[in-house]
């Protein structure tokens, strides 16, 4: 028995017929579905239908095809590979498409949610799984409809408003001058006064830092729009010394032959050759993190040391349950209670709506109290 599915102009036929596997097919016209339908089902009568003709594959071999394809152009497709190959090789990877079903999905779900992953996690993880199941669906007619559609989402409540003090910058960028990554403390600066995110910094080049206009060119965002970013004097001050520091290592490989000609030796030559350098000079923006981390743990211990040395009580919280991606939140409320209107705000940020950069923007109730001081007087 055939029945044909409408769905957003697409017409989904699915051939069921004792002996045989189910035969999906996608057609844009309901004639041409009525049609095959038809054919198909005479061949199934006949004996002269094959079922490996149109046979739907298993979710992990769906996969294989998916990552060829559709994936490569996902963001975060590096950290998306390790997902992948998970769902290869789980219990549902096994399953053929067409026979997947909610309850199988809702199981899945509950066991990530056994092995301890954190809400948002999870969520991102059904997200995958029903992007590739809408692929599935629209571009390979091998489901129906999107199971997923009919699984509950976990509630994520993951919000972070932890921002850093004028003393936890201080230590940190006193910790950072020490750290064996010469480039760190710029790179704080940078994350702290201008409000990119890490891997926007670590994609920056020579070639994106306009000094003359005190603008940084961000090619590659999180919403993959291109966006330029202001920076104020400090930031400037730390990308030209990071810009200082790629233009050194372009010299030295000028001079050991390993980049140019020797005609292009010259100043304005090695400039426009380190143009093409990353300013962080690492191949993975963990790397940040990682260096970070490192900077934080001796910040801390230093802080405490000096507390001990001085016989004054150590705050409990004193860069404590802090992230680098802390130095984000901490940039747009400074924009924030410096008086910049949302547009504004959402230009240095890049934010797409206002409800996401008024959850960055912790304004502090003591700033507001100021503020409100100063209107009175």
């Amino acid at each position: 028995m055939a029945s044909i599915t409408e769905r957003k102009g697409r017409f989904l036929v699915r051939v069921r017929r004792d002996g045989y596997k189910p035969v999906f097919k996608t057609f844009t016209s309901r004639k041409d579905a009525a049609a095959w339908a038809r054919r198909v089902e005479a061949d199934m009568e006949s004996g002269r239908w094959q079922d490996e003709v149109n046979e739907v594959p298993t979710l992990a071999a769906a996969v294989k095809l998916y990552r060829e394809g559709p994936a490569k152009k996902l963001k975060g497709a590096d950290t998306y590979s390790y997902w992948f190959n998970e769902l290869e090789a789980s219990e549902i990877g096994a399953k053929r498409v067409g026979d997947i079903t909610p309850v199988d999905l809702s199981r899945w779900r509950d066991a990530l949610e056994v092995a301890g992953l954190k809400p948002g996690t999870v969520v991102r993880k059904l997200g995958l799984l029903s992007g590739l199941l809408t692929w599935c669906q629209k571009e390979r007619g091998w489901l129906v409809f999107n199971p997923m559609r009919s699984v509950s989402k976990p509630r994520v409540s993951n919000a972070r408003d932890r921002t850093f003090t004028t003393d936890e910058m201080e230590r940190l960028q006193t910790a950072a001058k020490t750290s064996k990554a010469p480039w760190l403390a710029d790179a704080l600066v940078v994350l702290l006064r201008s409000a990119m995110r890490r891997g926007e910094l670590w994609a920056l080049r020579g070639r994106d830092i306009n000094f003359t206009e005190s603008t940084a060119h961000l090619g590659d965002t999180k919403n993959g729009s291109a966006r330029d970013v202001p920076l104020d004097p400090m930031a400037r001050a730390a990308l030209q010394r990071l810009s200082n520091r790629a233009i050194a290592c372009a010299a030295v490989k000028t001079t050991q032959g390993a980049a140019v000609d020797k005609e292009q030796a010259g100043i304005a030559g090695i400039a426009g050759i380190a143009g093409n350098f990353r300013l962080i000079p690492v191949s993975d923006p963990a790397a940040i993190s990682l260096a970070f981390r490192r900077t934080l743990a001796r910040a801390r211990r230093d802080y405490l040391k000096d507390c001990k040395a001085l016989g004054i009580d150590a705050d409990p919280c004193f860069l404590l349950n802090a992230k680098l991606h802390d130095a984000r939140h901490t940039a747009v409320s400074r924009l924030a209670q410096a008086g910049l209107s949302m547009p504004e705000l959402m230009t240095c940020s890049g934010h797409k709506s206002p409800r996401m950069a008024l959850r960055y923007s912790h304004i502090s109730a003591a700033s507001l109290a100021a503020k409100l001081a100063r209107m009175t007087a």
